[in-house]
């Protein structure tokens, strides 16, 4: 069978045009990393961001978490909350968020919410901000550059953090 050099370029350059979608699909998530969240840039010490107020349960909640995964970096987390906040992301509705300081700088938030609407609704909200996730499995959207990470999960969840200041986290040797 000979195939035309039409047809041969033809393929090429559908095929050109495919690995080129795929790879702008790669960066743009890069492209279009947070460099924080809500007006909080990432590495902002506590002090300087207002309406903060102290979560003592979401930092007992966090610090559990990170005992029972023998994260030594959960004494030096702390949680707070915006009262004032606005509990909308796009369209949907969350119940709180959270933001988090390794050491009195922000890495991290995370906003809850319930029910497959809001999650469907968060799912768009970071598609149009981030494209599409890096991961989609079972549900659960993940989107990860060299800035920042945020995971979107089912169970009514969406986590937005700082991907040099969880690298400053990492256990040293020896632990």
């Amino acid at each position: 069978m000979r195939l035309s050099v039409k047809t041969i370029v033809s393929c090429t350059l559908v095929l050109a045009f495919l690995a080129a979608g795929a790879m702008a699909n790669d960066l743009a998530f890069e492209e279009r990393e947070p460099d924080g969240f809500r007006g909080i840039a990432w590495g902002a010490p506590v002090y300087e961001v207002e309406g903060l107020e102290f979560s003592k349960e979401g930092t007992a909640a966090l610090r559990e978490l990170y005992t029972r995964t023998n994260k030594q970096a959960a004494a030096q987390v702390t949680v707070y909350s915006r009262p004032d906040d606005q509990l909308k992301i796009g369209e949907a509705t969350v119940t709180r968020i959270y933001y988090y300081f390794y050491k009195d700088l922000f890495y991290g938030a995370t906003a809850y919410f319930a029910g497959k609407d809001n999650y469907n609704k968060l799912l768009a909200a970071c598609r149009k901000k981030f494209g599409e996730p890096a991961l989609m499995e079972n549900d659960r959207a993940e989107w990860k550059g060299k800035q920042a990470s945020v995971l979107l999960l089912p169970t009514g969840v969406l986590s937005i953090d700082s991907e040099e200041i969880k690298e400053q986290m990492e256990e040293p040797e020896g632990f």
